[in-house]
Order: structure tokens, then C-alpha cells, then sequence
């Protein structure tokens, strides 16, 4: 059975490094991008990445 993909919205703020945890979801791209959309009118000097959710392996679900 196929599982359908979650679509993730991570930050990386201004003068940090790395990427903190998800500031959004969404059960397709599009609608991540929405997420990302809402997030980015009120911090327009962070970046974001959009990428799939992929559980850990052996991890709780």
C-alpha cells in the first residue's frame, strides 16, 4: 500500500546554522508552499527549504 507524503517547511534563520524544526506542514507540495508563504510575510529575512518527511528508521510512529 502506498503511503502518501508529508511535506515539511523548515527555517534557517538569520545568523544561524543549520535548519531548525518544521515550522509547517502540508499533504502536498502546494500546500506546503502555502505554509511557507504565511511564515515568510512575517520573518522575509529567514530561508526555508520544502522537502518530504521521512521518519527515522526504527523510530516510533
Amino acid at each position: 500500500m502506498k503511503q502518501n507524503t508529508i511535506w515539511i517547511v523548515e527555517v534557517q534563520e538569520e545568523n544561524t546554522i543549520g535548519w531548525l524544526p518544521t515550522v509547517g506542514i502540508g499533504l502536498t507540495r502546494k500546500e506546503a508552499r502555502g505554509e511557507k508563504g504565511n511564515w515568510e510575510e512575517f520573518h522575509p529575512d529567514d530561508r526555508f527549504r520544502i522537502r518530504p518527511y521521512v521518519p527515522r528508521k526504527g523510530g516510533k510512529q
